[in-house]
């Protein structure tokens, strides 16, 4: 819980001052905790109108894994669908 409080506050901190330039949130991570931060933190009801609803898959989240993030954001599956 006080890691949902500390993203949260983190959230305020580094979100809010952005919001009208924000276009777009991404989350990434396990879902299970995902989810309890999203329910923890009442700051990030402000933003559900942006926020993805995909997710990405983070492993193994650590600083160097933000520097590769943005090739992360651009993958894409795509399916064949025969008619």
């Amino acid at each position: 819980r006080k890691l949902y409080q500390k993203a949260c506050e983190t959230v305020r901190d580094k979100f809010e001052p952005l919001s009208r330039e924000l276009d777009h949130i991404v989350l990434g991570g396990e879902r299970f905790t995902l989810n309890g931060f999203l329910k923890d933190c009442p700051r990030m009801d402000g933003f559900k109108d942006i926020t993805l609803k995909r997710r990405l898959n983070i492993r193994d989240p650590k600083r160097d894994t933000l520097d590769d993030i943005g090739s992360v954001i651009h993958e894409s599956r795509v399916w064949g669908i025969d008619w």
